[in-house]
């Protein structure tokens, strides 16, 4: 049996970036699962490569479609609401009209807390402009890119969770991905 090729030669590639992102969104959900609620058959879809949405999952005896953020600079904060790229949004959207499943929003919050929420809840959220780093990966340059405000008031549920360690995630990444 051959040994795996791993992806990248280093963390600082530009692809090796944004597939460790994607390991963090996933990370984060998996380390989380255990605290929400009747969730079931939790799969992702892969850590490399561009896809419209991060994880499938069944709860309530419904089958859910989703995005990951993880916000590391942030305080949830019920007053305010998520941001979702608007070509995000409309991704989800369109995959729920093509399967059924029903399309949610997951946001990691730096204190602890992850909101859910049911897109479904929102069919003409608010469009706003806000001044975002050009790729996530890379950080950088800020452009303005089109958002939806997702309002907290929209039955947005609230769980906890307990906030896993960066570093572990890292090396986990590392191991798996970056070759030695």
């Amino acid at each position: 049996m051959q040994p795996q090729t791993k992806p990248f030669k280093s963390l600082d590639e530009k692809n090796a970036k944004f597939a460790y992102y994607s390991f963090v969104e996933r990370y984060f959900l998996h380390s989380a699962q255990h605290n929400l609620t009747e969730v079931s058959d939790l799969e992702y879809t892969p850590v490399i490569g561009f896809q419209q949405h991060d994880f499938e999952y069944r709860r309530w005896g419904h089958m859910f479609i989703g995005e990951i953020k993880v916000r590391h600079d942030r305080d949830f904060n019920y007053t305010e609401g998520s941001l979702i790229e608007v070509k995000k949004y409309n991704a989800l959207m369109k995959l729920h009209r093509e399967t059924g499943k029903t399309p949610v929003y997951l946001c990691f919050w730096k204190n602890g807390q992850v909101t859910i929420q049911n897109l479904l809840r929102y069919p003409n959220p608010e469009l706003v402009l806000m001044p975002c780093p050009k790729d996530t990966a890379n950080g950088g340059a800020y452009i303005e890119k089109e958002c939806y405000l997702l309002s907290f008031f929209r039955g947005t549920e609230v769980e906890q969770y307990d906030k896993p360690d960066m570093e572990v995630i890292r090396e986990k990444f590392k191991r798996k991905y970056v070759q030695q």
